[in-house]
């Protein structure tokens, strides 16, 4: 039983960092100044997917201990969810940490 609980959390943790993508891409698309816009809304993105890949992928023979990836998801995940809400989608943050919380719980303790 726990196996398909692991798999079904794993594939919902993968969603919700292509979510994470996207949500950081709509956040910094809704900045007032060109240069700005252009400037976060490629190399924010590009920079949290490739540190990602190297440092938190399971796979990666790079990847971060458990108290360092967990710092690194408390800072990225509520990052993002705090960006979501200022932009002013303040339910969609909402749901969005509350469930990243629970796949972050079960995705360590399992």
């Amino acid at each position: 039983m726990i196996p398909i609980i692991k798999q079904l959390n794993d594939s919902i943790r993968f969603i919700l960092e292509l979510i994470t993508i996207g949500l950081l891409l709509a956040g910094t698309l809704t900045f007032r100044i060109l240069a700005l816009k252009i400037i976060f809304s490629i190399v924010l993105p590009l920079c949290t997917v490739l540190f990602w890949g190297k440092y938190m992928a399971p796979l990666s023979p790079n990847r971060l201990s458990e108290v360092e990836r967990i710092l690194v998801e408390i800072i990225l995940f509520g990052g993002v969810a705090c960006l979501t809400f200022f932009v002013g989608h303040k339910k969609i943050a909402v749901a969005y940490l509350l469930i990243v919380t629970i796949n972050t719980l079960f995705d360590h303790i399992l």
